[in-house]
C-alpha cells in the first residue's frame, strides 16, 4: 500500500508499506491538494487523514481524498470525490466550525449518486 499526496497530477510526497504505511507532510496544503491511497487490496482499512480515524472498505481502485479548504457554494461545503461503488455512506468525525451562530451544528448533508442494479 502506498499513501501519497497529489498537487496538480503531480505526486510531491509518498511512502509505501506492506502492511502499513505513515507519510510525514511537512509543507502547507494548497487548495486542489488531495490525498491518494494506491496500491490497495480488497479489503477493510484504518485510515487516519488527520481528520479523525475511520473504517473503509476499499474496492482496490486508488482512494483519492481532496483536502478540504472550506470552499463554500451558496452557503454550503461541497466534498466532490472520484466515482465509487457503495453499499452505505457513514458521515462521522464532524468538526464544529468558527462560526459564531447560535446553531453551528451540521443540519443538512446531501449525497448525489446513481443506483446500480445488480443482476
Amino acid at each position: 500500500m502506498e499513501i501519497a499526496i497529489k498537487r496538480d497530477e503531480n505526486i510531491i510526497a509518498s511512502k509505501s508499506g506492506e502492511a502499513e504505511a505513515y507519510l510525514v507532510f511537512n509543507e502547507e496544503f494548497i487548495p486542489g491538494d488531495a490525498i491518494v491511497l494506491r496500491n490497495l487490496e480488497k479489503g477493510h482499512y484504518l485510515i487516519d487523514l488527520g481528520l479523525g480515524r475511520a473504517i473503509v472498505y476499499s474496492n482496490g481502485e486508488d482512494f483519492v481524498f481532496p483536502i478540504p479548504f472550506n470552499e463554500k457554494k451558496d452557503g454550503r461545503q461541497e466534498f466532490v470525490f472520484s466515482p465509487k461503488i457503495v453499499s452505505s455512506l457513514t458521515i462521522c468525525n464532524l468538526i464544529k466550525s468558527d462560526d459564531p451562530s447560535p446553531f453551528p451544528a451540521l443540519i443538512q448533508a446531501e449525497v448525489y449518486g446513481k443506483e446500480r442494479v445488480w443482476k
